[in-house]
């Protein structure tokens, strides 16, 4: 009988992995999955990061802000911002808390103001009969804004920040301060917060700074609007004026054409605008101000050949009147009228209007309460 070898196995039979093959996949696997949970962790961690630190940025700077809009409007002298309170000088005052006083205007008062019981020179800004006050709790870390009556006890209080960063990180009085400089107030806050826990935990730290300007705004005029306010004439504390009389502008001569009466022929007048500026921290005292025109007329001739001979004629012009010239009978057509008015910022208008037939030479005197003097001349 005859015999045949076995067939050998087919190449499909004998395919696979061996055990080497599989130890070495997996590893692969095993580590490319731990560089994935890796990467994937390493940019959770960042973003995280990133909205905390955008959580405190908006915070430091909501804050500022808000202090900012508020701080326009304080009353600047001395009396009244006190950055910081002295020590026991008010309930507030203690080893880690620092106390911040100050007066915010609530709108413009006349000159005779029945709140406060005082006669101004002109309109004024008012401010409120109580103060506002900032605590820093530097242990606690929080900022507290509160409002005060004119007796000193507390109406409304509300903290506006908390994660303040603790004294000894760079700032004289911890992590939040108002200082004064010149006619600016500069405000800096630095607020932190603990980002994670555990071996991983991290300290994320946000500084904001703000300045605020004292302007000569409807709501902060001449009264409070600089660092100088309510001060005697002279040097004051904390600067020096190079300026303590008024400042007199004169505007150019605009013509026109008016009617002198219905019916009747028309004539050129002039309008000449007069601006009066009190410097920073003054007020101007508006009864000292005077207008005088001058101008020169002939009053005969001398010599041969003839020459004029001429005179200077000199008027006051008051608030509301009106002046002319003549000489010997016969009217010079030059009369004037004039009509004043005073700004909430405590600047004041003079218009001269009229008919200016001959050059004339306009002379303004003007004085602040503290009795500093200004006089300025242009000829029209």
């Amino acid at each position: 009988m005859a015999t045949h070898p076995s067939p050998l196995p087919s190449a499909s039979v004998r395919a696979g992995f061996s055990l080497l093959e599989v130890v070495i996949v997996m590893l692969i696997v095993t580590i490319l999955g731990a560089l994935s949970a890796q990467a994937l962790s390493t940019g959770t961690r960042l973003n995280d990061r990133i909205t905390v630190q955008n959580d405190l940025t908006t915070q430091a700077n909501r804050v500022l802000n808000d202090l900012a809009l508020e701080l326009r409007t304080v009353n600047a002298n001395p009396a009244e911002l006190i950055l910081p309170v002295a020590a026991g000088g008010d309930p507030d005052c203690a080893s880690d808390t620092v106390v911040y006083k100050y007066k915010t205007s609530i709108g413009i008062a006349p000159a005779t103001d029945v709140i406060e019981g005082v006669n101004h020179a002109s309109f004024h800004t008012l401010y409120e009969p109580g103060y506002h006050k900032l605590v820093y709790n530097q242990t606690a870390g929080t900022l507290t804004r509160r409002e005060c009556d004119k007796f000193g006890a507390v109406v409304a209080s509300k903290q506006i920040c908390d994660k303040i960063t603790p004294p000894g990180t760079g700032l004289p009085e911890g992590g939040f301060q108002v200082v004064k400089i010149g006619n600016t107030l500069n405000m800096r806050l630095r607020i932190q917060t603990s980002f994670r826990s555990g071996a991983g935990e991290e300290l994320i730290v946000q500084t904001s700074q703000a300045q605020v300007l004292f302007l000569r705004s409807t709501l902060n005029s001449y009264t409070g609007s600089c660092p100088y306010t309510d001060y005697a004439e002279g040097a004051p504390t904390g600067g020096t004026l190079t300026t303590t009389g008024p400042q007199i502008m004169f505007g150019n001569a605009l013509n026109y054409t008016a009617a002198v009466s219905a019916g009747s022929f028309s004539t050129t007048e002039s309008q000449v605008v007069v601006y009066i500026q009190p410097p920073v921290g003054r007020d101007l005292y508006t009864a000292a101000i005077a207008v005088n025109i001058a101008t020169d007329y002939q009053t005969g001739t001398t010599g041969n050949p003839p020459s004029a001979v001429f005179a200077t004629s000199t008027q006051a012009l008051t608030n509301g009147g009106t002046i002319s010239f003549s000489y010997g009978g016969t009217p010079y057509y030059t009369n004037l009228r004039r009509t004043d008015r005073s700004s909430t910022s405590g600047c004041h208008v003079i218009t001269l209007q009229g008919v200016i037939a001959q050059p004339i030479n306009v002379t303004v005197s003007a004085a602040t309460v503290g009795g500093a003097t200004t006089t300025s001349s242009k000829l029209y």
